[in-house]
């Protein structure tokens, strides 16, 4: 198993080069959230209590 070391913000030409079976460690802030977060979340996003942003590139 290899191991590869990445570091926040993330780019997508990194996360394409992952392969199943490597060992991955993230250096850096990371958001994340359970399914009720997730829930919330799309509910203010479609009812505009916040603003839309993009995780591309973060």
């Amino acid at each position: 198993m290899t191991r590869v070391r990445l570091n926040t913000p993330l780019n997508m030409e990194v996360v394409n080069n992952l392969r199943i079976g490597q060992q991955v460690l993230i250096n850096g802030v990371i958001y994340t959230g359970r399914d009720a977060a997730h829930k919330k979340l799309v509910d203010l996003l479609d009812r505009e209590k916040i603003y839309r942003w993009t995780l591309t590139d973060r």
